[in-house]
């Protein structure tokens, strides 16, 4: 049975009790500066954080294509995209999100991950009504 991952890139600790079902698999993503700048290079340096994590993190692999892969993303958010259409890309559907804000007392996070394969799925049983109008 696949374990729920939660893939943190973030760059911001999470403390272990507030996402409780999940191994927590933190990666660095240092974004180069060129990257910044650049659509094609943000993109490549996405790519490439991505593979070189499902090719030496096995778990996170079998978390993804099981549909049980969280991610609490990038604080950017062109990054953050990316992230979640990569993700899509390899294993089909999108991530569960949980939610980072910003308080007083540092980074806090959701206790309910953001479904958004779900969110998809709802959009699309309504596109022929806001679309084929």
């Amino acid at each position: 049975m696949a374990k729920k991952i939660c893939l943190n890139l973030s760059g911001h600790p999470v403390p272990f009790q507030k996402i409780r079902d999940y191994i927590m698999l933190s990666a660095p993503f240092q974004i180069p500066v060129d990257a910044l700048k650049n659509p094609t290079e943000m993109k490549k340096f996405c790519l490439g954080v991505m593979e070189n994590l499902c090719r030496s993190e096995k778990n996170l692999v079998e978390a993804g294509q099981r549909g049980k892969l969280a991610l609490i993303p990038p604080g950017l958010s062109s990054a953050s995209l990316i992230v979640c259409s990569i993700i899509h890309g390899y294993f089909g559907h999108f991530p569960k999100v949980f939610w980072s804000y910003r308080s007083e007392d540092g980074f806090k996070y959701t206790d309910i991950a953001l479904d958004l394969q779900t969110i998809r799925e709802f959009s699309r049983v309504e596109r022929p009504y806001l679309v084929n109008k």
